[in-house]
């Protein structure tokens, strides 16, 4: 039984220190973006449903076409978003490299975010037309 240890050295369940700061390393892009992508895309969500309504109200109102065309831009931000940030998530898992991971990691935060800091930017006040 001692030949068979010595022979097999690296059989047990527990991975060396190395293996695990390598996996680590490669999990925490993916983490990062997914806490800090949540947040956003609530708000991205909420913003949208919040231009949905004024877009309904809008279409009562026969309002111009372009008020109502960047008001559905905006409406649809936050479900695109919410797309656009799983497909990133999913790619960035498939990748092997770190360096991989964090682009799509950063990308999937970019999606999260383009509703809430569009919001920010342009504002309410400005809905073109």
């Amino acid at each position: 039984m001692s030949r068979r240890r010595e022979q097999y050295p690296r059989l047990s369940r527990q991975a060396p220190a190395e293996q695990r700061r390598e996996q680590r390393l490669r999990r925490t892009p993916m983490i990062l973006a997914s806490a800090l992508g949540v947040p956003l895309l609530t708000a991205g969500l909420f913003f949208s449903y919040q231009f949905g309504e004024v877009l309904g109200l809008l279409i009562q109102l026969n309002a111009s076409f372009g008020q109502m065309l960047s008001v559905l831009v905006f409406a649809l931000l936050g479900p695109l978003g919410l797309i656009a940030w799983i497909i990133c998530l999913l790619v960035a898992r498939r990748r092997q490299t770190v360096r991989w991971r964090m682009w799509w990691s950063a990308g999937a935060l970019l999606a999260a975010a383009a509703c809430p800091v569009t919001v920010l930017i342009i504002g309410f006040a400005g809905f073109g037309g």
